[in-house]
């Protein structure tokens, strides 16, 4: 499983401004572009989790399907088997139920289905918390919310959304990594060994760069 989420609040603490700031620069932009990335790199990561999880929880719930369903078939054609194998039948059946009744309380557990869920609804929120960004930054600066109150509320939902997620898998990282290895994408301390936080983010000159810049990033998800 991969490392805990904890500094991940604590690098963007440093680049959240004061609060009473009201004109946009480009300096803002570019923390809101490093948190738009994080909350796209954590939407896939979530994303991919999920499938994995539920890829776990079929390899519990199609063979208790398979044995209650014959279970089922052995009960109700029981009155037509031959006496003398009717006692074999029911230690047969009896055995599958066994076998269905271990398989699910390991699927309960486990906790494989409880676990997809969560990274079904953090994918929900990542999403969201993506799209309010990039709606925001496609606004013309002078219709937008003050940077210092926007800012904050982003960088408070990105630690609470990153406190919510389940443990990414370590190989879904790695898979990230390789998908995204040559990508302009800032990603999360999560995804790589060592972060140096940077200000020469996505928008590095004007407003339109950055925008295309995450339109691109959220069309490869």
């Amino acid at each position: 499983m991969a490392k805990n989420h904890t500094n991940e609040s604590s690098n963007l603490e440093n680049l959240v401004v004061h609060a009473n700031v009201s004109k946009w620069e480009v300096e803002h932009e570019n923390i809101l572009s490093r948190i738009a990335d994080g909350a796209l790199c954590y939407e896939w990561l979530a994303r991919k989790s999920e499938e994995v999880y539920h890829l776990y929880s079929s390899y519990f719930s199609i063979p208790i399907i398979c044995i209650s369903t014959i279970t089922g078939i052995m009960t109700f054609a029981q009155s037509q088997i031959p006496t003398k194998y009717q006692s074999s039948i029911l230690m047969v059946t009896g055995s599958f139920n066994i076998a269905a009744g271990v398989l699910h309380t390991l699927q309960q557990s486990s906790k494989v289905v409880q676990t997809a869920e969560k990274f079904k609804l953090a994918v929900q929120h990542w999403q969201k918390l993506h799209s309010i960004i990039r709606f925001e930054l496609q606004r013309r600066r002078e219709e937008r919310t003050k940077p210092g109150v926007f800012l904050d509320m982003c960088e408070k939902e990105y630690q609470k959304l990153v406190s919510m997620t389940p443990t990414i898998p370590t190989t879904i990282i790695n898979s990230f990594n390789s998908v995204f290895q040559d990508k302009r994408l800032q990603k999360p301390e999560i995804c790589i060994e060592s972060i140096v936080p940077s200000r020469n983010l996505i928008f590095p000159h004007e407003l339109s760069k950055g925008v295309e810049a995450i339109n691109i990033m959220h069309d490869m998800v």
